[in-house]
């Protein structure tokens, strides 16, 4: 697996050398080195008995940008390798731990008819969002994940007011933890755009899905990877308004007809009992599902107030796959304030439910984050980041969870001849409401009442 996701990052790479630019083009090559020392008090986010330790971080990165008339391509690119001293079996010294990636190119195949984009990312993302987490932290819940996608494209503009898009998405997803969900999925859609006046654009797009899961290792019930296997079929109606120079609206309304492969599979249910990491689970825990037909939609408006101001947000009801339980259902509301000029602010907020649709669990949350810069002179600042979140998990299986996260992260820089230099601080806090006295199913046993303190200094150099 690992074999071909290299293969086809690197293939846009070797395409974009082997093909001859002529006329306009525009090259440039960015190396980078970050070399940063910090000491965390509690590498696990354990509520009793934290494991502290320093870590030593080496980052060497590339940042490489090409454009010509054929093809547009930007990787950046990066080795991060991370020491610890009392820890050594969390070392991250080997190239597939390290890496760290995302490569997006497109080729104009057929001068602005037929186009092929490929993108490519290496990264580190969260596990499950209703477990533990902070700001900084590198090992916990955290898993490395590759996502190929190549998307060919046909765009034609049959009159002067209609567009017309046929695409076909090939999508691969990798995950190192085995807990995570690796699958293949194709798309196949059309798009019909046209402009109703001056400021109102229409659009209509249809589509089929076809999802298919990888069965999972060291699972206790494989037949829950095999029962998301399905077939789906969206139609959707949008429509662009721009009222203003300054004010956009957007909205769309659509239907999604999901058909699993395989029903009659059960699913994760609120009966029962057991002990799920023993892979004791009775047939009261378990429940039958059927297909599915879900109402997806949205509203989302966007105001620049200034060159330098702009604040929106919207509402909207829309469908994900989590990494490692399935799809979900994602319903809720956000909004955003971003202030740039010489000082730079963004505050963003939301408020979300999440309803797992082969799984008899809901997550509600909402929260808000804030960061930014603080540029004293030219050359020295001030960044930081506030960060809180109210979550609330229903899940009858591993137990419900209610808990209030709390995040900051200041630091100190200054601007030197050979690059910026970053002294910084990091608190994290979760109090939450499960303990060892509850009735839930929990498999640590532990509550998840923790803290979490960071002091880090780095010199990134630039070249």
């Amino acid at each position: 697996m690992k074999s071909w996701i290299r293969f086809f990052a690197l293939f846009p790479l070797l395409i974009s050398v082997l093909v001859p630019t002529t006329g306009w083009a525009e090259f440039r090559v960015a190396p980078s080195l970050l070399v940063g020392e910090e000491y965390n008090d509690n590498i696990y986010l354990d509520a009793e008995d934290e494991e502290s330790d320093f870590i030593t971080t080496i980052n060497p990165s590339l940042n490489f940008y090409w454009s010509t008339r054929l093809v547009d391509l930007n990787l950046d690119w990066g080795l991060r390798f991370r020491y610890y001293l009392k820890n050594s079996e969390e070392n991250e010294d080997s190239l597939d731990q390290a890496q760290r990636a995302r490569l997006d190119a497109r080729f104009n195949l057929m001068h602005e008819v037929l186009f092929l984009d490929i993108s490519d990312t290496y990264e580190r993302v969260t596990i499950d969002e209703s477990e533990k987490g902070a700001i900084g932290n590198d090992l916990v819940n955290l898993t490395d994940s590759n996502t190929l996608r190549i998307n060919p494209y046909l765009q034609l503009q049959p009159w002067r007011t209609v567009i017309t898009r046929l695409d076909y998405i090939y999508e691969n997803v990798w995950y190192d933890d085995p807990e995570g969900i690796d699958s293949n999925t194709h798309t196949a859609s059309l798009t019909v755009s046209k402009e109703l006046t001056g400021k109102m654009t229409g659009r209509i797009t249809g589509s089929h899905t076809i999802y298919r899961p990888k069965s999972r290792e060291e699972r206790y019930i494989d037949d829950i990877d095999d029962a998301q296997d399905y077939d789906r079929n969206d139609a959707t109606v949008g429509l662009t308004y721009r009222v203003t120079e300054r004010l956009t609206l957007d909205g769309h309304y659509g239907k999604a007809w999901i058909e699993y492969k395989n029903v009659d599979d059960p699913i994760l249910g609120s009966g029962g009992g057991g002990d799920l990491s023993n892979g004791d689970i009775t047939v009261d825990s378990l429940n039958d599902f059927d297909d599915q037909d879900l109402d997806l939609w949205g509203i989302n408006a966007r105001y620049q107030l200034t060159e330098e101001v702009s604040f929106g947000g919207g509402y909207n009801v829309t469908t994900d796959h989590t990494v490692s339980e399935g799809m979900i259902k994602t319903e809720g509301v956000d909004a955003f304030l971003q202030y740039a000029r010489r000082n730079r602010i963004a505050l963003r907020a939301h408020a979300t439910t999440d309803d797992y649709l082969t799984q008899d669990r809901e997550d509600d949350s909402w929260g808000m984050e804030l960061d930014g810069d603080i540029p004293w002179t030219n050359r020295m600042g001030f960044d930081y980041q506030l960060a809180y979140t109210d979550y609330d998990n229903k899940d009858p299986i591993e137990g419900d969870e209610q808990y209030k996260r709390y995040g900051l992260r200041f630091g100190l820089y200054r601007d030197m001849k050979l690059g910026r230099f970053r002294i910084g601080y990091t608190y994290n806090k979760n109090v939450s409401d499960e303990d060892d006295d509850t009735n839930n199913i929990v498999y640590d046993g532990d509550n998840n009442d923790y803290t979490n303190n960071i002091v880090y200094v780095e010199m990134r150099f630039t070249f």
